[in-house]
């Protein structure tokens, strides 16, 4: 979680502002003008925390539709989060067969800001 405050003119009230949940916790000390600004600067921190630690690992029953993944291709994250919402870069694609069947297993990092557009989404 990332999280700031600003001071809000009108009432005279201290206000908080943050995105994400649970650990580890980041506060931003300095103070904003309004919340427009606290917010982009929350938002901002939160991708940049985001871009630094975070890794995604999925395992599941393989599907066809799911064999065009490759390592270095893209994924998108919809609906999850708006920390985790977004492009994630595929690090690791791995497929297994077991007695249970084919596996599939991904392991994704963020996408930073200077990767090119994704070619699969």
């Amino acid at each position: 979680m990332v999280f700031s405050a600003y001071h809000d003119v009108e009432t005279g009230d201290t206000k908080e502002v943050s995105t994400g949940i649970g650990e580890p916790e980041f506060k931003i000390v300095f103070k904003y003008a309004n919340y427009e600004e606290t917010k982009a600067t929350v938002m901002a921190r939160a991708k940049q925390v985001r871009l630094g630690s975070d890794v995604l690992d999925i395992t599941m029953p393989a599907r066809s539709s799911l064999m065009n993944l490759v390592a270095e291709g893209h994924l998108t994250l919809k609906g999850v989060g708006d920390v985790e919402d977004g492009i994630w870069r595929n690090k690791m694609v791995e497929l297994s067969l077991s007695e249970s069947g084919l596996q599939l297993r991904i392991s994704c990092k963020p996408r930073s800001s200077l990767d090119y557009k994704p070619l699969i989404g």
